[in-house]
């Protein structure tokens, strides 16, 4: 998934997980986005911290 887009989904997953359990399907899907977007979000930091790491080492 692209970056831009999760973080233009996020948004939606976050207002569809605070509407509690009204319906169980939408909001596993909602947390499920969530988590993708967290973990995605995770791995881009990670990635920029290792590159400066990298420049720094130099």
């Amino acid at each position: 998934m692209d970056p831009i887009g999760a973080a233009q989904q996020a948004p939606g997953a976050q207002a569809q997980a605070a509407n509690g359990n009204q319906n169980n399907g939408v909001e596993d899907q909602a947390n499920e986005a969530a988590e993708k977007f967290m973990t995605q979000l995770s791995l881009m930091v990670f990635n920029e911290v290792w590159k400066v790491g990298q420049e720094n080492a130099q």
